[in-house]
């Protein structure tokens, strides 16, 4: 199930240094496996002044585009990415207005929100949507999406850094 898909994926973003090939694995087929309609990962820019979409399940580009209108700047956006908790919300429940401002920018009714953390900054995060009103999502799930943020969040860092590397050999040779 989930932790088979997850543990494949997990081995696939150690292989890899590139970010983009990490974020293309996340397919409709592997986003519906683990239970879910929708999904988006963005990451920040400029300090949290622009965001850019990396992968989506289930919206359009002009959804897209007005999610990341809604977000750019948004102070209690950075202040909940920034706390680095996860954010897990049903209709079902009462929603707090954090958790109700979110399901409107989402479309979502059922969602959990997941920030990526680099370096012990927000980078961005994984949000993962039910449009069923009844098919709430839980614990496990949010278990489950916090081990992906994790497992992304370090196949950034690990790009960044060999990046970084890449940088530095091609200064030295350059000096030689």
């Amino acid at each position: 199930g989930g932790l088979t898909m997850l543990h494949e994926l997990g081995q696939s973003l150690n292989r890899s240094f590139d970010v983009e090939n990490s974020f293309s694995q996340l397919t409709a087929s592997f986003i519906s496996k683990l239970g879910f309609e929708r999904s988006l990962i963005m990451l920040f820019e400029e300090e949290m002044q622009r965001i850019g979409s990396q992968a989506r399940v289930g919206y359009s580009d002009k959804e897209v585009q007005a999610i990341q209108a809604s977000l750019v700047g948004d102070k209690a956006l950075q202040e909940f990415l920034r706390s680095g908790q996860s954010l897990c919300v049903n209709r079902q429940g009462k929603m707090d207005p954090l958790s109700k401002k979110f399901s409107e920018i989402f479309h979502a009714t059922n969602f959990i929100l997941v920030p990526l953390v680099v370096k012990e900054k927000a980078a961005g995060f994984i949000f993962v949507g039910r449009d069923v009103a009844y098919e709430e999502v839980g614990e496990a799930d949010r278990e489950l999406v916090s081990t992906l943020a994790h497992q992304m969040s370090q196949a950034i860092e690990n790009s960044i850094l060999y990046e970084q590397l890449w940088k530095s050999h091609r200064e030295l040779e350059m000096k030689v």
